[in-house]
């Protein structure tokens, strides 16, 4: 009614007298958090061990930032290469629950790439929409999982064709409670790996906003079942400046992101998005952490990646490589991070 999105909630009390129970130990992928996930029949899941990455302490970037501690939570070990491997698996699973037979997205590459790969795996058929820019390698990665993939003028259309066949496909969208909830286990993970003692500041790309919004989500959710004590983690956003919007609200103290039309081009093709479904969610979170919203230009982006490849051995793609601009854009303003 209200417009916003839906996100699931679930008796957090329940879950609290689970105890150490709570998580699958020896399960590792999203699914060891089974229990805060919203698939009631397990035979249905489709997994293909996402999740449960590595966080990576980096070890020379920390001197060249002036910073004592970074660590990288390294995503590219999904599946298909990206984290929203998280959300497709819930979402491709609750496709099978229901009993669809196809499954259709409109993206601008790695939603796609990952409907394409779970779709295979499950024996569903995809329909994928994408816009006319697009990275050859996901279109070429969308095509070896057998995807039907149609190309259209732009990422507004691509989402709208997408949509209009829900009559006889699930439709897979960022905006889904069952895929944001799959890409909420991000931020389970980070707390469990680091023994509940959370970093001061979190800095990842914004395209939608679903990410940051989810991992947000997953802690207040810890907190509620105890396993967190309180939440004292600033979230900063990041953006390319091309396609910005949650950055000039953030930038013009307004309290509704306004979308934009995304005229220039930009390395970061994945996060380019003139209206983020989740912007208005990030930006309050943001202002509630004390964090903030940047946005970085293609050169920046450039050097970011080069930088990780080089100081760290972490080959990130332009939309995941954004955030360490965002970081270096914060040393740059003056902040002081110890644990980031």
């Amino acid at each position: 009614e209200c417009g916003g999105i839906l996100h699931i909630e679930y008796n957090y009390e329940s879950l609290k007298e689970l105890g150490d129970n709570i998580i699958e130990k020896h399960e590792y992928s999203i699914w060891r958090y089974k229990n805060m996930l919203p698939i009631r029949d397990e035979t249905k899941i489709i997994s293909l061990k996402e999740g449960w990455t590595p966080i990576i302490e980096a070890k020379r970037l920390p001197k060249e930032l002036g910073l004592s501690k970074i660590l990288l939570k390294d995503e590219t070990r999904n599946p298909s290469g990206s984290f929203l491997d998280r959300g497709v698996s819930v979402d491709i699973s609750k496709a099978i629950e229901v009993g669809y037979r196809s499954a259709t997205c409109g993206s601008t590459g790695n939603l796609a790439a990952s409907v394409a790969a779970y779709a295979a795996a499950s024996g569903l058929r995809a329909h994928i929409y994408v816009p006319r820019k697009i990275d050859i390698g996901k279109l070429y990665q969308m095509a070896i999982y057998g995807a039907d993939i149609y190309i259209v003028n732009n990422f507004e259309e691509a989402l709208y064709r997408s949509e209009m066949l829900f009559l006889e496909s699930y439709v897979i969208s960022v905006s889904n409670p069952w895929y944001l909830e799959g890409v909420k286990t991000t931020g389970l993970e980070i707390a469990e790996q680091l023994n509940y003692n959370l970093p001061d500041h979190i800095i990842l790309a914004a395209g939608s906003g679903a990410h940051l919004v989810t991992m947000y989500k997953a802690f207040k959710e810890l907190c509620e079942i105890g396993l967190l004590d309180e939440l004292n983690t600033s979230f900063t956003a990041v953006q390319p400046t091309v396609a910005d919007p949650i950055a000039k609200a953030f930038r013009e103290n307004q309290e509704d992101v306004l979308p934009i039309k995304v005229e220039g081009d930009t390395i970061a093709t994945d996060i380019a998005i003139g209206n983020p479904s989740h912007g208005n969610e990030v930006l309050k979170i943001v202002r509630k952490t004390g964090g903030k919203v940047l946005s970085i230009s293609d050169e920046e982006i450039i050097n970011s990646m080069s930088a990780l490849a080089r100081f760290e051995g972490v080959l990130a793609e332009p939309s995941a490589a954004i955030a360490l601009g965002g970081l270096k854009a914060l040393v740059e303003e003056g902040l002081s991070l110890i644990h980031i």
